[in-house]
This record gives structure tokens, sequence and C-alpha cells, in this order.
């Protein structure tokens, strides 16, 4: 953590849905939450997180913010966390919320944690000090009062937190690099993408995108009709066969930085409390211009590297094909936005409907030849529906990738990286799929899927991308590098261990594969493991409990993963993580439907 920092884990026991946020009650059985929700709160606890945010909503009938049984028994007592719990912005329902576990009302002018209020609790000035303690322990060891540029909030904050700039050339390239590293490749037929120019030599450009580089369509003269456009559609990127880019999506601008609507969204950041708009990715630093296009656009982006565009900036599906027309490439682009305090209407994109009349209406022209291949890239706020890529030859999809997400595109869609991002969720058929939202007419939503939740749950049902999808530039095959080793002793103890029980850190099974780059192009992998449990466990068919990001590996390079399973990834939770005793299954592979390499073992 740098040293003049402090981060909190935010919000803990969250609703997963925004609609009635601070009245519902999300029911969820103990094992629920252990294996499955708790488990980001106990990782950011074990990497030092001060502060831990409470939610809105109830958890089994108490509000989260004052939930004893959540912020003492769980979050303290089970969890060893020892930082102080902040309420979400008037989160907190009457003074009481401090005996409960909490320790910061904010935004703090509800009157609850008045000095006079929490000295009439049970343990009154106790309370207070404990409180008190907590909170400047965790800004203590942050440094946040020894930082040469520390402020004080209602008193000189305001410079730092609107007036300064902090933006650097190593954190734009941070940035640049963490949304290239986050693109999902979920279609390249034919290696459609990436897209060839005649100046491509592997290395990044620079140039700086002259205005003579991008027309915008219709032109002036009407492009050449199917019978007479090239028989071979797919080409070389040159002024006389550009690249088209179809779509307003392409040309989608950031929130303008004076946007009033505190919940307003656009394509690359999410709407809410804690939103950061964006400015021009270029600003301060010599990177060419953005001709005509918003800065935070991918038509901005491309056209910074100076890649000659034909810029259809409308959702007409017919002027989209017809740019196509004697285009080198077509790059078809879509969006949609989410925000905090109310849920997306639908799972589809904005321009949904603008991407299958296009992908669908040129298909047979593309398959023929006499138009080049289709890429579709999507920006995405969550789970979305893709019905639009059966017909498109490659697809890409980014969520929300912040100020530098088209400057990733761009790279990846120009072939100067190669997408490495595996599916953190699963992309459904349809919205029949997923676990639909609560009853609007209900305050109580209840998890009767249990831990048999998202890509757990739908194992047996036929979907659009998998879990953990991503493909690559180039392919890699997996073997196994030695013997699975079982380390676990045979008399392990089949006692509750509590969450903080050193010996559930004690490695059980040791698994070794080699990965190897059998294409011709450099890339990274992420192979992951997958756990099956025995029968008598009751847990979904398979279990993530492993991956593993290699370096990045030219061809013929190989390198060698070690995954270590402890006794923990071997248990459930009942009461306390149990050890599960039985066969259990191994499987290694590029995602949770490509599993490549499977071992039996036994724990007995």
């Amino acid at each position: 953590m740098d040293d003049s920092f402090a981060s909190y884990t935010a919000p803990v026991a969250r609703v997963a849905q925004e609609y009635h946020r601070s009245t519902s009650s999300s029911v969820a059985s103990e094992r629920a939450l252990w294996e499955v929700y708790y488990v980001p709160f106990e990782a950011a606890i074990a990497a030092g997180a001060p502060s831990v945010m409470c939610a809105y909503n109830r958890v089994n009938g108490s509000h989260a913010c004052g939930n004893s049984l959540l912020l003492t028994r769980d979050l303290r007592e089970r969890m060893g966390f020892e930082g102080w719990v902040m309420s979400d912005w008037w989160g907190v329902h009457d003074t009481k919320a401090a005996e409960g576990g909490v320790d910061q009302d904010m935004p703090g002018n509800d009157g609850y944690f008045d000095t006079h209020k929490l000295l009439q609790l049970r343990r009154g000035e106790a309370q207070l000090r404990l409180m008190s303690a907590r909170v400047l322990q965790g800004m203590l060891a942050s440094g946040a009062f020894d930082a040469p540029n520390a402020c004080y909030v209602g008193c000189d904050c305001a410079p730092l937190m609107y007036e300064a700039v902090a933006r650097t050339e190593s954190h734009v390239a941070l940035a640049r690099d963490v949304a290239t590293a986050a693109v999902v490749l979920l279609k390249n037929d034919d290696s459609a993408l990436p897209f060839r120019r005649a100046s491509d030599n592997g290395s990044e450009a620079s140039g700086t995108g002259t205005e003579a580089n991008s027309t915008s369509f219709p032109p002036t003269s009407p492009p050449p009709t199917f019978a007479t456009s090239l028989p071979t559609a797919r080409g070389t990127l040159t002024p006389a066969r550009p690249l088209a880019l179809l779509g307003s999506a392409c040309v989608a601008p950031g929130l303008d930085p004076n946007e009033p609507d505190w919940t307003a969204a656009d394509y690359y950041a999410l709407g809410g409390s804690g939103r950061v708009i964006a400015g021009d990715p270029t600003a301060a630093f010599d990177t060419g211009t953005s001709g005509p296009y918003p800065p935070l656009s991918i038509a901005a982006a491309l056209h910074r590297r100076g890649v000659p565009l034909r810029v259809v900036d409308t959702d007409d599906a017919v002027a989209a094909a017809s740019a196509m027309l004697d285009a080198a490439g077509a790059l078809a682009c879509a969006g949609a936005t989410a925000t905090e305090s109310r849920d997306r209407p639908s799972l589809s994109l904005d321009q949904d409907a603008f991407l299958k009349a296009l992908a669908q209406d040129t298909a047979q022209e593309r398959a023929a030849g006499r138009l080049p291949p289709l890429a579709v890239v999507a920006y995405a706020p969550g789970a979305v529906l893709t019905e639009w890529a059966h017909f498109a030859d490659a697809a890409l999809i980014l969520f929300l990738g912040g100020e530098q997400s088209s400057e990733a595109v761009a790279r990846l869609v120009l072939g100067q990286a190669s997408p490495s991002a595996k599916l953190p969720i699963t992309l459904p058929l349809s919205e029949a799929d997923t676990i639909a939202p609560c009853d609007a007419d209900s305050d109580v939503c209840e998890y009767t899927e249990g831990v048999h939740t998202a890509w757990r749950g739908m194992q047996a049902k036929p979907v659009a991308y998998p879990f953990g999808h991503g493909l690559t530039y180039t392919r890699f095959e997996y073997r196994w590098a030695s013997d699975l080793a079982v380390t676990l002793s045979s008399n392990a103890s089949m006692a509750r261990l509590a969450p903080t029980d050193a010996a559930l850190s004690d490695v059980a099974v040791v698994v070794r594969i080699a990965v190897t780059n059998v294409g011709a192009d450099a890339a990274h992998d992420v192979p992951q493991l997958y756990l099956a449990f025995p029968h008598t466990a009751q847990q979904p068919a398979l279990v993530l409990r492993g991956y593993r990001k290699t370096p990045l590996l030219h061809a013929r390079d190989s390198y060698a993963c070690t995954f270590e399973l402890t006794r923990r990834d071997l248990s459930t939770w009942s009461g306390g993580w149990v050890l599960q005793r039985g066969m259990f299954t191994a499987h290694l592979g590029a995602s949770s439907r490509d599993l490549r390499l499977s071992r039996d073992f036994e724990i007995s």
C-alpha cells in the first residue's frame, strides 16, 4: 500500500440490486455468505485494507450498518478485522448502530453520532474512545497525516480535490496497460483481428492523425456497389482502403466535467457517487490530436495513430453496410451504461438492434469475400446479450475500462498488443437464463440459489460465452509438468476450523502444468484450476480454485505454472470450515468450459 493512502472495502453485504436498496433485506444462508459473498472482503482484509464500508440494505432482516452479526461476529471476531467501519452515505438509521459495529457515520449530518448521543449508549465514553481509536489507527498507519499535501476535510481540501492536476505520464501509461489487459476477445473467426496496416512493424504507432486520414460517411461521391467491389475485400488499411468505423458508440464522448447529475454515466465509467469524470486522455502529453472526434472515443484513439478511417457516426445499418464497401476492415461499436441508485432496464447494449441488423445483413457478402470481416467492440458495465456476435467475425468486450478504454481497444485491434483477459462473468444466451430480480412488491430478497449462484449455477445450461473465456491472437497447449501431489496428512482433523485458523492455509495438493505457445504471436495466457468436489459436499459442479497469468510467451516458449490447493480450498462452511473427504477432480483449462487436463485425487 502506498504510504500516504488508505483504502477501504465497500460495501460489506451489499444488496445485488439497486431497487429498494435502503429497505430491501438480502436473505442468504451462512454457507452462501462465507463461500461466495464474504470471500472478496476476506481478501481485502488480508491485504491490509484499514476500513470497510457497510451497505444500505438489510441483511437477514437487520440493516447492514448496525448489524452486529455481520460487523462484530463475522467481520471482527471471525475474520479478524481490526480497522474501522464507515457507513455508506446516510446508511446509519440510529445511534445504536455504533453498538452494532459502525465507527463512522457518513457524511455525519444526520446527528446520529453526535457526541452527546454516543455518550448515552450503554458503554458511553468507552464506546466513543474505541470508535475513535479504530479510525485514527487506520489513518495513522497509512501516513495520511504525514503526507506533504495533507488537508483537513471542511477546511482546505477543495483545491486538492477539484483543482489540482495529478496526472503524470506514468499514471496514464499504467491506466492504459490495465485497460489493455482487461479487454476480452470473445471470438476471432479466421483471424479477422488484428487489422493490418502498411506501416505496421509490431511497435506502438505514434502518428499525429491528420485530417486527411479520416472521412465522414456517406462521402460526397457514392462508394462502389457490391458488384464492383474488390473480389477479396480484406486487406491492408490505406487511405484508399480505410477502416470502416461504424455506429454512434464509435464516437461516444465521455461525460462533461460539469455534469450536474451525479448518477450520469458514460461507456467508460460507472455513474454514481464514486464516479470520476475523465478529461482528454491526451491532455498535457504529446500523443497526437483527437481530430474531429471526442477524445475518449475509439475514433479518436485510431485517429491519433494515423489510421485511415471512414466513419459512420449513426446507428444506420444500411449506411454502415455501404461504408464497408472497398474498406479493408470494419469495426462496429456498441455500449451500455450503469449507475448507482437504479438498475439497468435490460441486458441489451444500446445499439443491439443496429449490431444485429448490420451483422446479419452483411453476413453473406462477408462470407463471399465481397465485404471485409466485421469486428465488434462492446463497452459494457456487466453482463450483456450478444446475439449479434454470432454473425460477426470477431468480438471484443471491455468492462468500464476508464479513460484509456479506447486506447486499449485501439492497441488490440491494430495488433500492438495481444488480448489476454478472461471473462469474470458468464454472458448468457437470454435474460431468462439469469437469476431474476427480486419481487418489486416485496422488501425481502431471498438468495434461494445458495452457493449455486452466477456461473456456478449455469454449468448445465448453454451460454453465449462462459466464465473464464477469452481468446488471444495465438494458441496455447497445456501438459502436466509433474504428477499431482497430495501433501495433506491422511489423519487431518475433520473439526470445524475458524476462518483465521492458520491450519486452513496448509497446502493440501500441489498441481503443476506447463503452458506452451504453439502459435506465431506473443501473448500472455491465464490457465485456470477448477475443482469438482465429492458428491456428498453438495457443491456446484465446478468451483474456481486458482488461476495464473503467464509472462509474455513468444512462439514455442513454455512456462511452468504451479497451483497449491490449501485445506480451505477443500473445505465447505458449516459453522466453520470443514474439510471434505472423498474423491475430488482437478481440472485445468482455458475457461470453465474449456477443460484440457483432469486428474482425480482422494482425501481420505
